[in-house]
């Protein structure tokens, strides 16, 4: 398999799309962006000359795509790791002193 590596890929794009909308990227997301880029690399394979618009005609919005993997999945262990990644995120910014108090 040939993978063409040029800077403005239309399928690289709709990749980018789509991962731009994950709120958090762990293995198992990871794994589905790539199991949907050899998808849609294989039919780019047939057809060369395609644009955005005609991977999106295939294979559908990148938001329909993030829907449709957050629906085949357990949410929970999903909206546990943003609870945390929240808090460290919190906890790193009081670390470093500082305070959202008026007047200090």
């Amino acid at each position: 398999m040939v993978f063409y590596k040029a800077k403005n890929n239309p399928y690289d794009e709709y990749i980018r799309m789509s991962e731009a909308l994950f709120p958090i990227m762990g293995r198992q997301e990871k794994a589905f962006i790539e199991y949907k880029k050899k998808c849609i690399i294989d039919w780019f394979q047939s057809y060369r000359d395609v644009c955005i618009d005609d991977i999106v005609a295939v294979f559908g919005e990148p938001n329909r795509i993030v829907r449709e993997y957050f629906e085949s999945i357990c949410i929970e262990p999903v909206l546990r790791r943003i609870a945390v990644n929240r808090f460290s995120i919190c906890a790193d910014y009081c670390h470093f002193g500082y305070s959202n108090k008026r007047g200090t």
